[in-house]
């Protein structure tokens, strides 16, 4: 998936249980700081992409993750491995 879409589809998790606005969201918002975002929150986020997008993300892969690009990225790098491995 390409990470513009990958970027919409995180932004829309967090609106769903944040006051932000949609323009408050940017690649390069921190996630604790500018979004405001406690730790219950990444995990609700967290989880929702899980399901959306059908992948597993380890905690200790998320937990890294300061800014909305991080989580970005991860989700493609999973996405990436999951792929090669489904060829394998």
């Amino acid at each position: 998936m390409e990470n513009d879409k990958i970027f919409i589809m995180i932004r829309e998790s967090i609106l769903v249980f944040s006051p932000l606005k949609e323009t408050d969201i940017n690649l390069n918002s921190n996630l604790s700081g500018d979004l405001a975002l406690d730790s219950p929150d990444r995990l609700e986020l967290v989880l929702d992409l899980e399901q959306k997008l059908d992948i597993s993300i380890p905690t200790e892969d998320y937990s890294w993750c300061k800014t909305v690009e991080d989580v970005v990225l991860l989700i493609n790098q999973i996405q990436n491995q999951n792929t090669k491995e489904a060829i394998k």
